[in-house]
């Protein structure tokens, strides 16, 4: 079983895509979208501003992660189309994100890439940390 959560959901369901025979089945806890939108920026370019801001701290930090963010998206996008194949997915989704943009990008990417979808009533985004027992519990359920 492989997890990811926010950013990261992104690189599990490229590594499950990519070697479905290690995977079990993927869980991706209020995984950020693949999104196409480009802000101009070469690879190079996005590169050296990340390593530019990244020691100024956590709204550098932050800064930094959005600009690899277009990378990961790209690179999960082209996954999706080269290795569509997708085992066993559970997509759970925070509560907070109920009614708003995101909340309903959850619930369109989980029907894009057939996966299950659960919203976890009471949460905020960061599921894993904050929410163990109710995010070990649904995913329990969901492998029963």
């Amino acid at each position: 079983m492989l997890i990811g959560h926010s950013m990261g959901g992104l690189i599990a369901e490229v590594t499950a895509r990519r070697y479905p025979q290690r995977v079990g089945g993927l869980v991706l806890l209020d995984s950020s979208i693949a999104r196409l939108r480009s802000d101009g920026l070469s690879d190079a370019a996005r590169v050296r501003a990340a390593e530019w801001l990244e020691p100024a701290g956590r709204i550098g930090k932050a800064l930094a992660g959005n600009l690899n963010y277009r990378r990961y998206a790209r690179l999960t996008y082209a996954a999706r189309q080269r290795f569509p194949r997708l085992g066993r997915t559970l997509v759970i989704t925070a509560d907070t994100q109920r009614g708003t943009r995101w909340g309903m990008q959850q619930t369109a990417m989980a029907r894009s890439i057939g996966a299950e979808h659960v919203i976890l009533s009471g949460t905020s985004h960061l599921l894993a940390t904050k929410y163990p027992e109710q995010v070990a519990e649904v995913i329990g359920k969901w492998l029963a």
